[in-house]
């Protein structure tokens, strides 16, 4: 029964502990401040919002002679809110593709979409659908 026995033969290993330790460290350490980690072509940020929910950015980012993806992808998590957002493609230096936001927070469910065509953005959403699609032939041309 002795308990540094019990650490060498748990089934969870220190390195699981220490992962989680380092994991959620940025959680713990930043109240207002990001804390971000740098990833090839991109980062990892973490940080907390003024309203006290917690925010996970991942940004990807490759741009080579005006072609490329840019994806950035938002968790934001706590007091009744779980939102997800994400972003667009970039195609001869203009935004293109479809991001939108998806989630709960204390005024409902939140689904949101956002298409971009060059210098043209619609937007739409839970309660939108008339104005996107007036928006969306008026970007072709067609009303």
């Amino acid at each position: 029964s002795d308990p540094s026995l019990l650490i060498l033969v748990s089934p969870f290993p220190m390195e699981r502990l220490y992962l989680f330790l380092l994991l959620s460290s940025p959680l713990f350490l930043c109240e207002s401040n990001t804390f971000s980690i740098p990833l090839l072509f991109g980062n990892l940020s973490f940080g907390k919002n003024p309203d006290g929910t917690t925010k996970v950015n991942v940004n990807q980012n490759v741009n080579i002679l005006g072609n490329g993806a840019k994806r950035n992808t938002t968790f934001t998590v706590g007091n009744g809110t779980f939102l997800v957002k994400d972003g667009n493609a970039i195609v001869n230096n203009s935004d293109f593709g479809g991001g939108g936001t998806f989630g709960v927070d204390k005024s409902g469910v939140i689904v949101d979409n956002k298409i971009n065509a060059g210098n043209k953005t619609i937007e739409g959403g839970l309660g939108k659908e008339s104005t996107f699609l007036s928006s969306l032939f008026g970007a072709f041309g067609r009303t």
